[in-house]
């Protein structure tokens, strides 16, 4: 008679077999201590840099806020009178340094998705309409440890539409119009340590961005998600997922207390609960006599 393996087990072998699973479960949350974050949002302000050069679709010419050959600051809250549209590039670099330590990238974190935030001003000759058609320039660049802070290699460009939605509550010169965030890109990978995105607003027709005159800020957002080694989708994921949805609404600020540890060993805890099952309840190999078979064989002989 054939059983399943947890009622062929001895008492010893069940003891050593429940310790190992203990051990596979704290050794999850052990490397989620580790871990990078599961999701990082940085805010970076743009910086608005002057392009000089005669030839602006140069793209071996590259605009950053830090470091060797770093542009200069352009204030866009003054008025000036040798600044044409075409001189205009927003730059941002990332990832910002914290606490003046120089951070970047790690290959541990699988995907960046970026949007961007424009701060208008409201004019009272020049009014924004509710939704409108944004034609950006994007180019992104890259490089890595060791290189020299002004060599940025080209990554990817595209010239891209947008909808814009704006609306203002007060029309008044000294108000913003609270508009709605443009989806930018998303990089599935990130191979290099350090990325710069400059952004340009063409005004190759008469039309094209003609609506979108008082610029005063740009914001970018990044969202870096990383890659866990447990990959298992429970319903805490879900339900931490939907609230993290809340991060790209401008206006809340929605912060999560959560860690690499909490999801390394919720998806551990259920891997290995899933392995006990299956081994613990497979069919066993051991074979056992019958009883009754037995005890019928032993009525026979005493018969005869």
């Amino acid at each position: 008679m054939t059983g399943t393996i947890i009622e062929n087990l001895s008492g010893r072998k069940l003891a050593i077999l429940v310790s190992f699973l203990l051990l596979c479960q704290l050794t999850c949350f052990l490397i989620g201590l580790v871990a990078p974050m599961p999701a990082n949002v940085q805010s970076i302000l743009g910086t608005v840099c002057k392009d000089t050069t005669t030839v602006k679709n140069d793209t071996t010419k590259w605009f950053y806020n830090r470091g060797k050959g770093s542009c200069k600051n352009v204030n866009l809250g003054y008025t000036h009178h040798d600044l044409l549209e075409t001189d205009i590039v927003f730059a941002f670099q990332m990832p910002l340094p914290r606490e003046s330590k120089t951070l970047d990238y790690s290959r541990w974190q699988q995907n960046l998705i970026g949007v961007l935030q424009m701060d208008i001003k409201y004019h009272s000759q020049v009014e924004m309409p509710p939704r409108s058609t944004v034609t950006i320039d994007a180019r992104l660049a890259y490089r890595n440890k060791g290189d020299p802070e002004d060599d940025w290699k080209l990554y990817t460009q595209s010239i891209e539409k947008r909808h814009l939605d704006c609306e203002i509550d007060i029309k008044s010169e000294e108000y913003l119009y609270n508009c709605s965030a443009i989806p930018l890109f998303e990089l599935g990978s990130l191979f290099h340590d350090f990325y710069v995105l400059n952004v340009r607003l063409p005004v190759d027709t008469p039309t094209m961005n003609s609506h979108i005159r008082h610029i005063q800020d740009m914001w970018f957002k990044f969202l870096m998600l990383a890659t866990l080694l447990c990959a298992a989708l429970t319903v805490i994921d879900f339900m931490l997922g939907q609230v993290a949805e809340g991060r790209w609404k401008w206006d809340d600020n929605i912060e999560l207390e959560y860690t690499s540890a909490f999801f390394t060993g919720v998806y551990g805890m259920w891997n290995i609960y899933i392995f006990a099952l299956l081994v613990l309840y497979a069919p066993s190999h051991k074979r056992w006599p019958a009883v009754e078979n037995a005890s019928d064989t032993q009525n026979l002989s005493e018969e005869k």
